[in-house]
């Protein structure tokens, strides 16, 4: 990630409040001077929260009270 990108990002976590929309757009490995190598422990909640509160949203002007999400992880 770049220098600069990445020095936002720990200050957005030090001060509490993490920015995790700043890990975007980096790049996964570049030898240029002022990139560094980076690892953090991202929460789920950001990961697929956004994609879940879109389709609990688009529940929205069907019929009935309910619904069902189905999850299928596979190894």
């Amino acid at each position: 990630m770049h220098t600069e990108q990445l020095e936002k990002l720990n200050g957005s976590i030090s001060a509490g409040s993490p920015n995790w929309n700043l890990l975007y757009p980096c790049c996964s490995w570049t030898n240029q001077k002022d990139f560094e190598n980076f690892k953090f422990s991202v929460p789920a909640l950001f990961i697929i929260g956004i994609s879940l509160q879109t389709l609990v949203d688009s529940f929205e002007g069907i019929d009935g009270d309910n619904h069902r999400l189905v999850f299928f992880f596979d190894n």
